[in-house]
């Protein structure tokens, strides 16, 4: 089973594909910061695509974002929506997304971007890691394993949560 993890960034998506729970490849697809916002959206798309037709992956997992800062918000969400329409150009079907914060739960490495990091790289064995440089493939590890935990607990699968049968009384 091969998954996709992507940590999107707006400066530097962390990518990482694991085969059977054990990490395979990862880097960073990071558009020039030179060039337009149009541009760098591209520029992300066909890297999407060319990471999906490279490695052809069972799962896909993006990282879902949340309002910490409107300005961050409004970009990160611009990336998103791009990586999953070009997931769903090139793979047929949507992303699963979680957030940072449950990945990190599952995966038991504490709530905060620092701590998952040494969690993560420690669980790993994952040695000239550094942080200013690699939290962002790091954290697409987290994303990536937490995703293999899901699909191997079958948590993953339960959208909704089971109705409860009600019974009825008769008069």
């Amino acid at each position: 089973m091969l998954i996709l993890a992507l940590d999107i960034s707006s400066v530097g998506t962390g990518f990482s594909t694991l085969v059977d729970g054990h990490i395979d490849a990862y880097g960073i697809i990071s558009p020039n910061k030179k060039l337009s916002l149009g541009a760098k959206l591209l520029y992300f798309e066909k890297e999407v695509k060319y990471l999906i037709k490279q490695y052809k992956p069972d799962y896909i997992i993006v990282e879902d974002i949340f309002c910490f800062n409107k300005v961050s918000f409004k970009c990160l969400a611009e990336f998103r929506g791009v990586a999953i329409k070009a997931i769903y150009e090139a793979y047929g079907k949507d992303p699963y997304s979680i957030m940072a914060v449950e990945a990190r739960k599952i995966m038991g490495v504490g709530t905060k971007k620092e701590d998952a990091f040494i969690g993560i790289t420690k669980l790993c064995n994952l040695k000239n890691f550094d942080f200013i440089r690699d939290n962002d493939i790091v954290d697409s590890f987290c994303l990536g394993l937490a995703c293999y935990r899901m699909i191997n607990n079958k948590d993953f699968y339960c959208k909704e949560k089971r109705k409860k049968k009600r019974k009825t009384r008769v008069k």
